[in-house]
């Protein structure tokens, strides 16, 4: 295991793929997949076999960004929710008032 600065990791590892193609899959597991990862991997065997997926180039982000903004757009998710809790706090408190109305039938006035 290595540690350091991604460039420098990648150059080691083109040197080490260059200097001993026969012992590794002429690939850096990591370097493109899902837009590049934190962790670079070279491999004796192919990366199916070793366990790690087989991923896309596209990056994560780019998959959920569109959602998250057409759900958050012009602010409607909140707005709908304080809406919502605001419709239910009327209703309770309506219905509240009625129940707890006194009952003045009994009372006079000197």
């Amino acid at each position: 295991m290595t540690f350091g600065l991604r460039e420098e990791l990648l150059s080691d590892a083109r040197a080490k793929l260059a200097a001993h193609p026969e012992r590794y899959v002429q690939h850096i597991y990591g370097e493109n997949e899902v837009g590049g990862t934190s962790w670079l991997y070279l491999s004796s065997l192919p990366f199916e076999q070793i366990g790690l997926p087989k991923l896309g180039y596209h990056p994560t982000p780019g998959y959920t960004e569109p959602i998250q903004h057409a759900i958050f757009k012009y602010f409607l998710p909140p707005l709908g929710l304080y809406s919502l809790l605001g419709g239910l706090m009327w209703f309770f408190n309506k219905r509240q008032k009625k129940t707890e109305t006194p009952d003045f039938r009994g009372l006079h006035t000197s």
